[in-house]
């Protein structure tokens, strides 16, 4: 059985050539008990349904054995963007993992099994490529090794040779990991860095006219418990770098700019189109795939085959937020 430990965020600042902003780091700490087959027979015995004789030896195997997954990643977000320059405004809200799982923000979490073997493996991906980390400890926030690890189960057999050569692939490596969670106490560590910021790079075109504030509140979490976090940015191209300003507080102190006497705009159609990708071999959560938005009437139109079987709550939810972008 999965629960959630600890969720926790901090900021800081992010200044490049290009970007304004800033880091935001989300710490996600799970961790694993697994009931074992005596415990089973166990409870089946206190619910006075026969213990032992409840579970054959296939299935007592099967209840043991088979990886849970942890609750899922909620990661809500509330833009609201001005141009002084031209007078717009426009606010967005929604959950960005539901629309986007496979985008570059996320892939600690979806990749999280197998980037747990390649860190206990002493091969960890560089966080800024990954944005993110991932690790797996024990009981007592001790990183387990490698030794630990492949001494029960082997390490994995490369893909399509016979001689233990070539490479491993991301999908063994994530079984690897389940199969070593389903049977031990340990604890999944996964950080999650965004990088909100504001394009203010001096080559691009009209860069003096540039005049832009926004406001980004996040509540984000995993299995009910959140963190909340906002992100202040206010950019001028004619004025010094050192006059523009940001903030980024662990709490929301307000939940909207101004904007009156301005006109409303459109967010950037890639904040509510909603592309899930295609999940690759090794990674989680994959729950929705290839759905299409029907633009004449907003809604989602199901793929035929096995994707018939959608869960419609996550289906009302997102036809939801299409027809009302703004809420």
């Amino acid at each position: 059985m999965w629960r959630v430990l600890s969720i926790a965020g901090s900021g800081e600042n992010v200044d490049t050539s290009e970007t304004f902003g800033h880091t935001f780091k989300l710490r996600i700490v799970l961790e694993h008990n697994p009931m074992s087959a005596g415990a089973l027979m166990q409870a089946g015995t206190v619910a006075g349904l026969g213990g032992a004789g409840l579970f054959n030896a296939a299935q007592l195997k099967s209840m043991v054995g088979a990886p849970k997954e942890p609750p899922d990643l909620v990661w809500n977000e509330k833009i609201c963007f001005l141009d002084h320059q031209k007078k717009t405004f426009w606010n967005w809200s929604g959950d960005l993992y539901l629309f986007k799982r496979t985008a570059r923000t996320f892939k600690a979490w979806v990749s999280r099994y197998y980037e747990a073997y390649n860190t206990a493996m002493g091969q960890r991906t560089d966080p800024l490529a990954l944005r993110g980390r991932v690790e797996l400890l024990d009981e007592r926030d001790i990183p387990i090794p490698a030794q630990r690890i492949t001494r029960l189960y082997g390490k994995p057999i490369p893909q399509g040779t016979g001689d233990g050569g070539g490479e491993i692939t991301d999908a063994q490596k994530a079984e690897v990991i389940r199969r070593f969670i389903s049977r031990n106490i340990c604890r999944l560590v996964v950080e999650i860095h965004d990088r909100p910021g504001i394009h203010v790079s001096r080559n691009q075109d009209n860069f003096k006219e540039l005049d832009k504030e926004r406001l980004l509140l996040f509540d984000c979490g995993v299995g009910g418990q959140r963190v909340r976090a906002s992100q202040y940015l206010k950019v001028k191209g004619s004025a010094p770098k050192g006059t523009w300003e940001r903030s980024f507080e662990m709490h929301w102190s307000r939940t909207d700019l101004p904007s009156h006497g301005y006109v409303r705009g459109f967010p950037p159609t890639d904040l509510y189109t909603f592309a899930p990708g295609q999940m690759l071999g090794g990674e989680a959560g994959q729950l929705i795939d290839h759905y299409q938005l029907d633009s004449a009437s907003s809604s989602i139109a199901q793929p035929s085959g096995a994707w018939k079987g959608i869960h419609s709550r996550e289906m009302k939810y997102l036809a939801h937020r299409w027809v009302y972008p703004f809420r």
